[in-house]
């Protein structure tokens, strides 16, 4: 078929006086590459399925279930660049390179109580006083929630010190189960690894 294929093109070149060199460039480029499957493997994602949630997460970090402050009511996880030593020097924000994620079997409105989110009009806030912070609505698939780009905390060090810092801070509530999370991505997660676990995290509804 292929020789077919080139034979076509060959008189159509002779007619149209098109250089002969073209034969074998863009369209049987073209071709070949329409053959390549559209979904390549995602050698650089990772599945990941912890405390009722699952997402997608960087190959090259590490999400653990931290057993000591995790309940009957809270199941905490941690996911962490494999490069965490290496890049967060002893004096930055320990939560630098890393996405917190608190799931609470809590609803919307309880953990609102906990976390001082207040609702005025159709804006929303969170903290009190000077740290309060307006948030914004956010949408997946099975959960709603609110976000706050720019929320300051105080963080502890590696060096047992601490300093000032923020974070990319957000709630996420199952529209399908009483439950919720609580995430918290530091500098250095809040950009693609949150956004490629906000673009897959389902909570995973118990049977």
């Amino acid at each position: 078929m292929r020789f077919w294929y080139r034979c076509f093109f060959f008189v159509i070149a002779l007619g149209f006086g098109f250089p002969i060199e073209w034969l074998d460039a863009a369209p049987f480029a073209q071709s070949s590459q329409q053959t390549v499957p559209g979904k390549q493997a995602r050698h650089w994602e990772s599945s990941v399925s912890l405390c009722g949630l699952s997402f997608q997460a960087p190959s090259d970090w590490i999400a653990s279930r931290e057993e000591r402050l995790s309940s009957e009511h809270l199941c905490v996880v941690d996911l962490k660049s494999k490069n965490y030593d290496r890049l967060v020097g002893r004096d930055y924000p320990a939560h630098a390179w890393t996405i917190s994620i608190e799931v609470y079997q809590k609803s919307f409105e309880e953990l609102a109580d906990d976390e001082d989110i207040i609702r005025e009009g159709d804006r929303w806030f969170v903290g009190e006083g000077a740290f309060e912070q307006p948030a914004y609505e956010i949408k997946g698939p099975n959960w709603w929630g609110l976000r706050v780009d720019h929320f300051p905390m105080r963080s502890s060090t590696r060096a047992n010190g601490s300093v000032q810092s923020e974070a990319v801070w957000m709630i996420l509530s199952s529209t399908a189960s009483k439950q919720a999370a609580k995430v918290t991505a530091g500098p250095g997660a809040d950009d693609g690894p949150l956004a490629m676990l906000l673009s897959s995290v389902r909570f995973e509804t118990k049977q």
